[in-house]
């Protein structure tokens, strides 16, 4: 509908319009929807658009468990810095809203697009298994959530999860204030791997600060896990309004934050410094990819297991990279196997001759032994 011309009324809160040569922007209101209030939502149109067009691909639907990021710490997000708070719909509502979709369109395939998992969601996880649907859905979740968790996750449809990897440098992750490390990275990765859950997964690059070491780092423990890396995806590192390095540029070593220079022609000044999403920086690195373009489609089949041939004998089978088999000692067995857990050096009781040799077979990255202290 054009409304060129004509008199707009009842402007709704947080809605920018032109009167004349003016910008108006109606302040937003203090007080959020109930979302266990909201009604279900109206796919009808979207569903008979897609199936008019005899699409191969199944349809997904969309739906949000929360709004907001109960996490709100990581110094380069700005997704949430408008409203701070995080609110949840309840595990029924939300079964009862999925359900309803699943009866009125046939349809059961969902993507949770929350900016975060809900904090408890093994909470929810039961309560979708309970359901008499057989939904498979995807969700973003912290690289830290417990190996229990993430099974749960499997049994109650959970096909895809997106994991917020940005760097496999506790390090860099520590700067970022991701409150996850290397190890949690690689564990998360594993168990969503063991249950037959999907993981791909984001690195940012270029992070304030990031040494030539830490990029190796990531580029090391990347390059060695394609049979955990069903798609790894990569992202420069920007300043957006309200994150953490858009609000204290100098803790991270910026200068010069200001909004983004098409900002001039797409804004009139006075609005320049208003919420603009994109700000420039500097000094900024120099971009270098840091993964490898795809090459082979069958990468994501690779795989690196320990298959047992006896009491006393064990083979490592290889497809990361071309087919090998490794025949390992039992004490060789009990350490790979012993890595599935956190432990330190001194826990874990190999000698360091087994560690070097483990790491030229590529089993162990060496980057896991120096981040921390940790296997």
């Amino acid at each position: 509908m054009s409304l060129i011309g004509k008199r707009v009324k009842d402007i709704p809160a947080g809605a920018c319009y032109r009167s004349g040569s003016r910008i108006i922007c109606k302040p937003e209101e203090d007080k959020f929807v109930d979302l266990e209030q909201l009604p279900f939502p109206d796919f009808d149109d979207f569903v008979s658009s897609y199936r008019s067009h005899a699409f191969k691909s199944p349809i997904n639907l969309s739906m949000e468990v929360g709004r907001g990021c109960w996490w709100g710490k990581c110094a380069f997000c700005g997704f949430n810095s408008l409203c701070k708070d995080y609110r949840l719909i309840s595990d029924r509502r939300f079964v009862e809203t999925i359900e309803y979709l699943a009866q009125r369109h046939n349809i059961l395939n969902f993507q949770f697009v929350d900016n975060i998992a809900p904090p408890r969601i093994d909470k929810l996880a039961k309560a979708i298994a309970a359901s008499p649907y057989d939904f498979k859905w995807m969700i973003s979740l912290r690289a830290n959530t417990p190996p229990a968790v993430i099974q749960l996750l499997a049994k109650a449809g959970a096909k895809h999860l997106f994991f917020g990897i940005e760097s496999f440098s506790t390090s860099v992750l520590t700067r970022m204030k991701k409150g996850t490390t290397l190890l949690d990275n690689i564990l998360s990765l594993k168990e969503a791997h063991r249950v037959g859950i999907h993981t791909p997964y984001f690195l940012l690059t270029q992070f304030p600060g990031e040494t030539k070491t830490e990029v190796r780092r990531t580029k090391e423990v990347n390059r060695l896990i394609p049979h955990l890396n069903m798609l790894s995806l990569e992202s420069p590192f920007y300043v957006n309004y309200g994150c953490p390095t858009q609000q204290e540029p100098h803790r991270y070593g910026l200068e010069h934050v200001s909004p983004s220079p098409f900002y001039t022609w797409l804004l009139p000044k006075e609005y320049r410094f208003s919420p603009t999403y994109l700000w420039d920086y500097s000094p900024k690195s120099r971009r270098k990819p840091l993964i490898a373009p795809l090459q082979d489609p069958t990468l994501h089949e690779a795989k690196l297991e320990i298959l047992d041939r006896g009491p006393t004998s064990s083979v490592v089978v290889d497809t990361r990279w071309t087919s090998l088999e490794y025949t390992i000692s039992q004490q060789e067995r009990d350490v790979l196997i012993a890595c599935d857990t956190p432990k330190s050096l001194e826990e874990l009781g190999c000698s360091n001759t087994m560690l070097k040799l483990l790491m030229k077979k590529k089993l162990i990255p060496k980057s896991i032994i120096l981040d921390g202290n940790l296997l």
